[in-house]
């Protein structure tokens, strides 16, 4: 019964029949992880440009791969240099250079990239407005962003998305309505 089966594994076809199945297994294994990285890298970004063209919105010309990060360190790093003059009291160019030069090239509303993933920068008070009052949360946070704030503040309202989000909003928006904020404001006073 063990001498049939001993036979059969000294066999040839059973073992170049074995690694074609596994060589195969493996070019399909690349081949989707090929396929999933050229569009999460390259088509997925150039469908959000064509998006956030279309809507008239305008930003900095994008690196492919690290996006706008170069040319914020190069500025951020050349800004931490320069002394402040005394009494200069208008702190935003020294501290966020390059949200200072964008918002001076491209408007109070642009974008920029950080890494392959498009940022949209809002400075105007009505659009903030409407994203701070945001009940059903249909404005998501970046998974790059949320990777990275989970791990230092934990899993609460900043560094969630979606249900989750929502849920944590019902369960903390009790401690902010306006009656509750002048009561604290009249005790700290």
């Amino acid at each position: 019964m063990i001498r049939p089966l001993i036979e059969y594994w000294r066999d040839q076809n059973f073992w170049s029949t074995l690694s074609g199945s596994l060589l195969t297994l493996l070019f399909m294994w690349v081949a989707y992880t090929a396929v999933g990285m050229v569009d999460k890298f390259v088509v997925t970004p150039m469908r959000m440009k064509r998006v956030i063209y279309s809507q008239g919105l305008k930003g900095p010309p994008v690196n492919w791969l690290l996006g706008n990060m170069p040319d914020r360190l190069r500025l951020e790093s050349a800004e931490s240099e320069k002394i402040m003059k005394t009494g200069d009291y208008d702190i935003m160019p020294h501290v966020l250079p390059f949200y200072t030069r964008s918002c001076q090239a491209y408007g109070k509303t642009h974008f920029w990239w950080l890494g392959w993933e498009a940022r949209i920068v809002i400075t105007e008070l009505d659009l903030v407005k409407e994203i701070f009052a945001n009940k059903n949360g249909s404005y998501e946070k970046s998974q790059i962003q949320l990777r990275f704030q989970s791990q230092l503040l934990g899993k609460g309202l900043v560094t969630t998305n979606g249900e989750e989000w929502v849920t944590h909003r019902q369960t903390v928006a009790p401690a902010f309505h306006h009656e509750k904020i002048k009561v604290q404001f009249r005790e700290h006073a």
